[in-house]
């Protein structure tokens, strides 16, 4: 799996956003498999750019959440 660019996260749908995390975490989990198995993981690097990828989708949706939850409330006034 390629690691994605902010710009594409950005331009992805709530669903597809939530999909592609799906796909990351599974993808970690393996690595960190890897990783607790042997000692040593496959790849450094691309473990490292697992997490922060990771981290970089929760951002990008809890984000998304909160501008729907301040158009919401902005509507109800």
């Amino acid at each position: 799996m390629a690691i994605v660019k902010k710009q594409a996260l950005r331009e992805m749908s709530d669903a597809d956003l939530k999909a592609k995390l799906a796909e990351i975490e599974s993808e970690l989990r393996m690595q960190e498999g890897a990783l607790h198995n042997t000692g040593k993981p496959q790849s450094t690097g691309r473990l490292r750019a697992l997490k922060k990828l990771r981290a970089r989708m929760f951002t990008f949706i809890s984000q998304r959440e909160k501008a729907n939850a301040l158009k919401t409330e902005s509507k109800k006034k």
